[in-house]
């Protein structure tokens, strides 16, 4: 006999389904209802009589669906759709910005490759115009030694110019491999690299690819001082000890008086120092080791066209400076002819003894004016300076001394009062201020920041300022027949010391220098 096996599954019944499981939402019949016990089993009539009649759950469930799908649009809307196009935004209006300073920090070290490029090549004009320079002067030197002419040619000017060509040999004469300057241009383009990984890894870009050219300077630790009574001096403040260098002979070839020398600041390598004054200069020099020889010269320009003057005005009070190499610039000045300042700049070659009139370059006519090397010697800082009627001009220019244009870098306020003095540290790129109400002042130059500092003491509107070229500005002040003040400075510390000394060492002295 056979045996049906044959079970219900699903919709595939045995029997006639007339009924329904809601709980398994399944078709049952009478033969598998025993597969759903204790679940709720109804008529499919039941079923079919709801579902055309007023409790159809359809309509329910359609706007259940709505509702859930409004719900789900605006979340999706308010926290995907509008945060994402959020970040689109930003981020493409950030890295818009990204390219536009990108593209300005291209042109710059563009401008800089440019300017470095102008630079080094003005460097290696210079080195060879000076080369020139010697080699002509030396040629001229041989031809007068060849066909000499004792009636009309200065015999001492003549063995003093040969002993100097001999210490040039001597000391100077292998002038060794130009060095141009590419190193900062190197620093700029890690600098541009680590920018643009910044960048990348937190998408904050910080354009800032300043270098910062590393010198090492040796501590100027001696004051060179000149009066019209004993000569240069020196007086090591380390030591303590007072030297007379170059006193004065029966030697005409020396400044008849020091009162317009103050804001001179010549004092050379090669044992040399240059004095200027109306339309002369003056130099003391160490040859072979032998004392100092004293020499005169007249301030002209040979190279000088019909819209320059051939001569230097008769002007006093001129301000000077060393470039550390072999020109010394002069500005400005008292102009003793018609009685007004000079806004005129020249430069003075040491090696060939030439001077040349650059022009009225100056932003003002005006005399006393404080200078300042920059670590680059390219740059002088020319701080304050006085016009008629003791006109304070409180400024600070910067004069290029590649290009020779002077820009206004600094217009001082009202409130930090008339400035008697000042002077650039490039140590901290910083400018220091002294007012003539005794008020001293510190000014950032990359914060742009002004800061009152503890003042020194009361002093007279005369000062002078040296800057030893690491920590320490000296200050000289209350220069009279009588006495002289010497206070320093630590910039680190911002404290003050007075210097002793033996006195009467500088008395009736106005001419002062630093010197290693």
């Amino acid at each position: 006999m056979t045996v049906n096996t044959f079970k219900c599954e699903n919709n595939l019944h045995q029997k006639s389904t007339e009924l329904v499981c809601l709980e398994c939402n399944l078709t049952v019949c009478s033969k598998c209802i025993k597969l759903h016990p204790s679940h709720l089993i109804v008529d499919q009539d039941e079923i079919s009589n709801e579902m055309f009649g007023s409790d159809n759950v359809l309509p329910l469930l359609i706007e259940k669906r709505n509702n859930q799908k409004s719900y789900d649009t605006n979340i999706f809307e308010n926290t995907v759709k509008e945060v994402s196009n959020n970040e689109i935004e930003s981020l493409s209006k950030h890295f818009t910005t990204t390219r536009n300073l990108l593209k300005v920090k291209e042109e710059n070290i563009k401008n800089t490759l440019k300017e470095n490029y102008d630079e080094n090549l003005k460097k290696f004009n210079d080195f060879v115009q000076t080369n020139k320079q010697e080699i002509e002067w030396s040629y001229d030197l041989l031809k007068v030694l060849d066909n000499p002419n004792p009636d009309t040619e200065d015999k001492v000017k003549f063995i003093q110019h040969y002993l100097m060509a001999e210490h040039l040999m001597e000391n100077y004469g292998d002038l060794g491999i130009l060095e141009y300057d590419v190193s900062h241009l190197i620093e700029k383009k890690d600098n541009l690299n680590e920018i643009i990984k910044t960048e990348i890894n937190s998408t904050s870009l910080v354009c800032n690819t300043a270098s910062v050219v590393k010198t090492e300077k040796q501590i100027l630790n001696t004051i060179l001082t000149f009066n019209y009574e004993n000569g240069i001096e020196m007086y090591n403040m380390s030591t303590k000890t007072h030297t007379n260098v170059a006193g004065f002979t029966l030697n005409v070839n020396h400044p008849k008086s020091s009162d317009e020398l103050l804001y001179q600041n010549a004092s050379c390598p090669r044992d040399s120092f240059y004095f200027f004054n109306r339309n002369s200069y003056w130099s003391a020099k160490k040859i072979r080791g032998l004392d100092y020889s004293w020499n005169k010269g007249e301030l002209s320009d040979p190279t000088a066209t019909e819209d320059k003057q051939s001569i230097l005005p008769s002007l006093s009070k001129l301000s000077t400076m060393f470039d550390g190499k072999s020109t010394i610039f002069l500005f400005g000045g008292y102009n003793s002819i018609d009685k007004s300042q000079s806004s005129q700049v020249s430069r003075f070659n040491i090696i060939s003894e030439k001077f040349e009139i650059l022009g009225d370059i100056l932003l003002e006519p005006k005399q006393d004016i404080h200078l300042s090397l920059d670590v680059d010697a390219h740059h002088i800082y020319l701080i304050g300076g006085t016009s008629k009627a003791k006109t304070h001009h409180n400024t600070v220019d910067r004069f290029n001394t590649l290009t020779r244009k002077i820009e206004r870098f600094l217009q001082i306020p009202k409130e930090i009062g008339d400035i008697s003095g000042g002077c650039y540290c490039p140590l901290n790129k910083t400018i220091y201020l002294l007012s003539s109400d005794s008020r001293f002042h510190s000014y950032n130059t990359e914060t742009k920041d002004y800061y009152q500092l503890n003042q020194p003491y009361e002093h007279t509107e005369i000062v002078k300022f040296l800057y030893d070229g690491q920590d320490t500005i000296y200050i000289i002040n209350d220069y009279s027949l009588f006495q002289i003040y010497i206070y320093s400075f630590n910039i680190i510390s911002k404290e003050w010391n007075l210097i002793p000394y033996e006195f009467g060492i500088f008395a009736h002295s106005s001419y002062f220098s630093l010197i290693k």
